[in-house]
């Protein structure tokens, strides 16, 4: 028989410890609270996913590193797109992602650009809107007056 090492007991199926997880690779699930290990099988083969990749490929698709990109925030608001509105460099200094810098406090910095509105279209949530680095968009929100001093701490 097989002993589960994290609880210490007996397992029946000794199967149990011989999952692998086929979009990881890894043999660690959750495990809930009456020690169960949780898989998650595709019927008609033998391929298990583990709780983390179900979640990420099945309850929650949308963070996914696919649609991660296909996504703004409009009037604290998630909208989903057809296709990436990104072209990955800063239209203000030209940075591009990945790039790495020297940021004001002298660390180094990668480069992450973001999705700014300089004015907002209820028919058209992509209207006035350029792509800036994060250095460029908190100072563009600034200058326009979209950060608010009071709330700064």
């Amino acid at each position: 028989m097989l002993r589960d090492i994290k609880t210490g007991r007996f397992l029946k199926d000794k199967s149990i410890d011989l999952r692998l997880c086929f979009a990881c690779g890894s043999n660690e699930t959750y495990i809930d609270r009456r020690g169960v290990r949780i898989w998650f099988s595709n019927e008609p083969t033998d391929l298990y996913l583990c709780k983390k990749c179900y979640a990420q490929y099945f309850d929650n698709p949308v963070h996914h590193p696919l649609y991660t990109h296909k996504r703004i925030q409009f009037k604290n608001k998630q909208i989903a797109l057809k296709e990436n509105p990104r072209k990955g460099i800063c239209d203000l200094c030209g940075k591009k992602n990945g790039d790495q810098y020297i940021n004001k406090k002298n660390r180094v910095a990668i480069v992450n650009t973001q999705i700014h509105h300089l004015e907002y279209d209820e028919a058209e949530p992509l209207a006035h809107t350029i792509e800036l680095c994060e250095s460029c968009h908190t100072s563009e929100s600034w200058r326009l007056g979209q950060i608010r001093p009071d709330l700064v701490f």
